[in-house]
């Protein structure tokens, strides 16, 4: 297996003696965050008592309002994932970019459970009351609600990418393209609930809450995952330089760029570095030893190796520090 990490030149000694900057303390940080997570999925469920009336004596009353709560809780449970996945530095400040990570692997089965349930419970609440049979009222729902089945159908499949077996064989390219699909889920999702929804949302306020969350997540998307990494490529202007084979399975690229002590890399950070291979751009993760000078050096994986070899080709996402 390719080795793949990133020395800058002009340091020497061993990470530990590197100046890494402000070390992240998540703590008390992480703990608040979980607290804003529970009162909003808490605000959901209040929400559901309040405007889904329980009728659990008549036929499919349970699973009526089961599958309607379920619905609400799919959509905010799958926009903490994209805040969560959205790289906003104060939160990766505030709680770390690997504990983040583990509460987006953690959300997703919850979440994907949500987004099914949703109408497979409002199918058995239809049969219940006498409608038909349960695939009937499932296929008359979709026919109803495509918008819906087009959001359930592109998280079914970025959950299903996510699964380790699903990975082995899966490329990352794959991968990547199918959680961009989330974001035309959330979208779908959101303007069925605007209108099949609208006698749930239907006070301002609750529609301004609603609404709140989706600007909240597109904005941090928008920011962080386009704006930031853009700019941060058109300021720096990273390059591959040079590559130098190391060892059999150890290449470095060299990097060049201007005011590369400005990237706000520290050492131990991990820049993806987004290499042009065959006319598409092929990311790559770098972790750091220590933080850049002016120029850096990074030891990649073979599909980096093949991406840099033609030389000084563009390096787009490494500008984005991690």
């Amino acid at each position: 297996m390719t080795r793949s990490t990133v020395a800058w030149p002009g340091v020497s000694g061993p990470p530990a003696d590197c100046g890494d900057g402000p070390r992240v303390r998540p703590g008390r940080a992480a703990d608040t965050l979980l607290l804003l997570g529970g009162v909003d999925v808490g605000l959901v469920l209040a929400l559901a008592v309040v405007r889904f009336p329980l009728d659990a004596s008549g036929a499919g009353g349970l699973a009526l309002w089961g599958g309607r709560t379920a619905g609400l809780l799919a959509e905010v449970l799958v926009l903490a994932q994209v805040l969560l996945a959205a790289r906003v530095p104060w939160l990766e400040n505030a709680a770390g970019q690997d504990r983040l990570l583990r509460w987006h692997r953690t959300l997703g089965p919850l979440t994907l459970t949500a987004v099914l349930a949703h109408p497979l419970l409002l199918a058995a609440a239809a049969t219940a009351r006498g409608g038909g049979g349960w695939w009937s009222q499932l296929w008359t729902l979709g026919g109803d609600y495509l918008d819906a089945v087009a959001a359930t159908v592109l998280i079914v499949l970025a959950g299903a990418a996510s699964v380790r077996a699903a990975r082995r064989w899966l490329p990352y390219e794959g991968w990547y393209l199918l959680h961009l699909g989330t974001y035309a889920a959330v979208l779908l999702a959101f303007g069925h609930q605007l209108s099949a929804g609208s006698a749930v949302l239907g006070p301002p306020w609750l529609s301004t809450w609603w609404t709140a969350q989706l600007v909240v997540a597109g904005a941090a998307v928008a920011l962080y995952r386009v704006g930031l990494p853009l700019w941060r490529s058109a300021r720096h202007r990273v390059r591959v330089d040079a590559v130098v084979r190391e060892s059999a399975d150890v290449v470095s690229v060299h990097l060049t760029g201007r005011d590369l002590d400005r990237l706000g890399v520290r050492g131990g950070a991990v820049p993806a570095l987004a290499l042009p291979d065959r006319g598409r751009l092929v990311a790559q993760p770098f972790p750091t030893a220590c933080p850049p000078s002016r120029t850096g050096t990074a030891c990649g994986s073979p599909r980096a190796r093949s991406a840099a070899a033609a030389g000084r080709w563009r390096a787009w996402a490494g500008v984005r520090a991690c």
